[in-house]
């Protein structure tokens, strides 16, 4: 287990222009999806899928004591989600989650990606001092302060196998004379490439299940994959809910990827079956997948 302490602040403070903390938003995506490879545009979907799953607390709490050590559970009755009140002017990094304790002040930061480059454990560590100086500045003015303890989580979904460094202090240049200044700040990584898709889909999350969809290379294996998950999920009611969620956004945003008209068919009526097949009424399933007339007759009407 990695965390961010007080004492890597007051090293970090220092270190970093806190002004400019900020430099990570997303300045919008604009997708050209006649000339997007299969895999591409599977990381899209998958992004997309991860940035739903990573905003359930159940499932956050589920990341937490399947991937992270501690000596005690982590239940999602005890999370609450975090929003940045202060510091900057720029948009929010939607690839940064991140969660608090209701009664303690420690967070959990999540960042998903699928490229490592060796600017991430900077930008890692930029917001966790974003988070530390976010929360002090909401307290206006204390004699006595403690700082809370940040724990940063990076999940790797991208293919490319590469040496994740996980300590910021190896990155520093080396100078004896001042190796005490050096931040020493690490970081827990989840690797969707240390995981094996069955082992994955006996796991039984929503997060599990959108790691093996991210190890599939083409829109036929992504078919073949969402029917394994949705057959392993069918006595998994705890996820039921939740995977209607996911299930509705693949469903909505297949239109959007590079898919023929019989690849979206084909997996819209994987979706639909699912639906049914677990007990859910055809009012429902309009409701929760929000049919078209069109799209009635096509899914319901057979």
């Amino acid at each position: 287990m990695e965390v961010f302490t007080y004492d890597d602040y007051i090293k970090s403070i220092h270190t970093l222009r806190l002004n400019n903390v900020f430099q990570l938003a997303e300045e919008g995506e604009s997708y050209n999806f006649g000339e997007v490879e299969n895999k591409e545009q599977i990381f899209k979907i998958v992004s997309k899928l991860m940035e739903k799953v990573l905003k359930n607390e159940r499932e956050i709490s589920s990341i937490i004591n399947n991937y992270i050590e501690f000596e005690e559970k982590i239940k999602a009755k005890d999370l609450e989600r975090y929003e940045e009140k202060v510091i900057t002017k720029k948009k929010i990094d939607r690839k940064n989650i991140v969660y608090k304790m209701k009664n303690k002040n420690i967070f959990f930061l999540f960042r998903e990606t699928e490229k490592i480059n060796n600017n991430i454990l900077f930008e890692v560590l930029n917001y966790c001092v974003n988070i530390i100086y976010s929360w002090n500045a909401e307290l206006k003015a204390k004699t006595e302060i403690e700082y809370p303890i940040v724990i940063p989580t990076l999940i790797y979904t991208g293919d490319e196998e590469v040496e994740i460094e996980d300590n910021f202090s190896k990155m520093q240049i080396s100078d004896y004379i001042f190796e005490n200044y050096e931040i020493d700040f690490k970081y827990n990584v989840i690797e969707k490439n240390k995981f094996s898709v069955e082992n994955l889909i006996k796991e039984n999350t929503l997060f599990s299940y959108v790691l093996a969809l991210g190890k599939v290379n083409n829109n036929k294996e992504f078919k073949m994959m969402l029917a394994k998950i949705l057959n392993s999920s069918k006595e998994k009611k705890r996820i039921k809910g939740g995977l209607y969620k996911i299930l509705e956004v693949i469903f909505r945003k297949l239109t959007n990827y590079d898919l023929t008209e019989k690849e979206i068919y084909e997996i819209k009526n994987i979706i639909v079956k699912y639906f049914l097949d677990t007990n859910c009424t055809k009012e429902k399933v309009i409701k929760y997948l929000k049919l078209t007339k069109e799209e009635q007759k096509i899914y319901l009407d057979q």
